[in-house]
């Protein structure tokens, strides 16, 4: 007796939900806002230009965030889950006093600040001086960042949250340090090599514990 079979049908893809579209399209608008502060700059950085980037209307620009200033303290957001991320990294790191100090400068800037999207921190930071309320909030986000770091350098090293020990002048120091080099095009940069000037950061820090 023949028996028939049946071809399986290809099983048709889940459907997004709402709330996936609404977060896929947050992100596309919040890295095309990165995108442009690293390329065109902070007063060339329009929503007509992010949206044009991340191929969303206007209208879905303005439904998500209102207008420039939302998507620019998003971008911050981003930005600081990134720092978080590091951060995080650094605080499960093992081993001496030396392998972490190593640890931390060698992940904060490598990870972090030399990375050519941290641009856009310094476009919203300069370029936000002119519209006073905005940099009141780009202020209290960049001292939030220093805040996070300080709080996880105090628990990975063991130091009281009141204590005032050397080492966090040292990290202060530091991190103006990696933001400063940042910035600098590499032309520009003072002679010597990055694994050169990153060993001096590290052997200034660990004279400070």
């Amino acid at each position: 007796m023949a028996t028939t079979t049946s071809k399986r049908q290809p099983r048709k893809p889940a459907r997004r939900t709402n709330e996936a579209r609404s977060a896929e399209t947050r992100k596309a608008l919040i890295e095309a806002t990165i995108g442009c502060l690293c390329a065109l700059g902070y007063a060339r950085t329009t929503t007509l230009e992010i949206s044009r980037r991340a191929k969303i209307t206007s209208g879905a620009l303005q439904h998500h965030f209102g207008k420039k200033d939302e998507l620019i303290i998003a971008a911050l957001d981003a930005l600081m889950v990134e720092l978080a991320e590091v951060l995080e990294r650094f605080e499960h790191t093992r081993g001496s006093l030396t392998d972490r100090v190593a640890a931390f400068v060698d992940l904060v800037w490598g990870d972090f600040y030399s990375r050519p999207r941290y641009a856009a921190v310094w476009e919203i930071v300069v370029g936000s001086r002119a519209e006073p309320r905005l940099h009141k909030r780009v202020a209290r986000h960049r001292e939030a960042s220093i805040e996070k770091c300080e709080a996880v350098w105090r628990r990975a090293f063991g130091i009281g949250p009141d204590e005032l020990h050397p080492s966090i002048e040292a990290l202060y120091f530091a991190l103006s340090y990696m933001r400063g080099e940042a910035i600098l095009p590499a032309g520009e940069r003072r002679s010597g090599s990055d694994a050169s000037r990153t060993r001096q950061l590290k052997s200034f820090i660990l004279d400070q514990f």
